[in-house]
């Protein structure tokens, strides 16, 4: 803690984000690149993606919804243990990084992380 304060570097995580998919439902095999990335840039070239837009980024509120239903997690599972460990693994990847950073008075930087979740609900960069 001590050295965060001298070199100025101290990360303010943010727990806010979305959930990104696809257009079309996943398939490990399939060799079409809109099944695998879930970014705008590429499910915008997907046929169906004006079609299904609304239903390729989900806030916290609606994953939380879609896992209560389809794993039985409790209602709180993704605000507590999801946001703990995509937490863990930023303090992890910040710390990694840190001595690295320079300290700049009136600068920030702004960091953001992709994660995803496994069939057993593993947190992933």
């Amino acid at each position: 803690e001590r050295e965060r304060e001298r070199d100025g570097t101290n990360p303010l995580p943010v727990p806010h984000g979305c959930h990104r998919l696809s257009c079309m439902a996943y398939d490990l095999s399939s060799a079409d690149i809109c099944v695998h990335l879930t970014n705008q840039y590429q499910q915008k070239k997907h046929p169906l993606y004006t079609e299904k837009k609304e239903d390729t980024i989900w806030d916290f509120s609606k994953l939380q919804s879609h896992l209560s239903l389809q794993h039985h997690l409790p209602d709180d599972w993704v605000a507590n243990t999801l946001t703990r460990r995509m937490q863990a693994v930023m303090k992890t990847c910040f710390q990694s990084v840190q001595h690295k950073l320079e300290h700049r008075v009136g600068y920030f930087d702004l960091l953001g992380f992709d994660f995803m979740l496994d069939d057993s609900l593993n947190v992933w960069l």
